[in-house]
């Protein structure tokens, strides 16, 4: 091989390895500007007034036979739903959800007597007359009166629900910007966004009273608040 030659091949050789280093610099600088993504989580609540009220009242009653209690017991459900609806329910608001038959029994086992038990679920919208319903159910009632827990809720919450969420996705941002922040990068754009929402209603404790009423006074409840919780999973692209 001449001189030439060799010097040829040696000037070929070098191009084609500075070339190889400049294709690597280009794909290795091309992989490190990559855009990557980031995945927060963003949780908020919000508050606002109940616009709906339910609760239960039952009505119980004990006889020597199972059609002596029952004719009893329908007419004191009968006086309890009257009184119900002239204190403002409505009948599309009432709906028997309990109705029982059983035995009465001694201590010694024997048959004493038979108690029917109905219950009626009065659902209302009228919140600022809770009171006075469950006044006049207790004083129809008197002594066969049971009473259960009472449960207040929102029966539209969008208005509510957009309040959590804009505070949800604005807690979510500032969480990504802070990482990105921290990382040396760019936050993005959004690129998909989960929205899990967590709605849970007031519910008091329920109790049972056997208390007569002769009157049928407002019983003093307060509705509260109906807080409402969204949690959202973002993810952003980084730069």
């Amino acid at each position: 091989m001449s001189a030439t030659t060799r010097t040829t091949r040696v000037v070929v050789e070098v191009v084609v390895a500075i070339a190889l280093v400049v294709v690597g610099l280009v794909v290795g600088h091309a992989r490190s500007g990559a855009s990557g993504t980031i995945e927060v989580s963003g949780t908020a609540s919000a508050s606002g007034a109940p616009d709906t009220v339910a609760f239960s009242i039952g009505v119980s009653t004990t006889g020597a036979s199972t059609a002596a209690a029952l004719a009893a017991n329908n007419q004191r459900t009968r006086t309890v739903e009257a009184a119900l609806l002239g204190a403002g329910a409505t009948k599309s608001g009432l709906a028997t959800s309990g109705l029982n038959v059983s035995t009465v029994t001694n201590s010694h086992g024997q048959v004493t007597g038979y108690q029917v038990y109905d219950e009626l679920t009065v659902t209302s919208h009228r919140v600022a007359r809770a009171g006075s319903l469950i006044g006049a159910a207790l004083a129809a009632a008197g002594n066969a009166a049971q009473l259960s827990g009472i449960t207040y809720s929102i029966t539209n919450q969008s208005t509510v629900l957009a309040r959590a969420r804009a505070k949800a996705i604005a807690n979510a941002h500032r969480a990504a910007a802070q990482l990105a922040s921290a990382a040396s990068t760019t936050l993005g754009a959004v690129r998909s966004i989960v929205d899990n929402e967590n709605n849970q209603p007031i519910v008091f404790p329920g109790f049972t009273t056997f208390a007569a009423v002769k009157a049928a006074a407002s019983v003093p409840v307060q509705p509260g608040t109906q807080s409402v919780s969204v949690s959202v999973r973002v993810t952003y692209s980084l730069g």
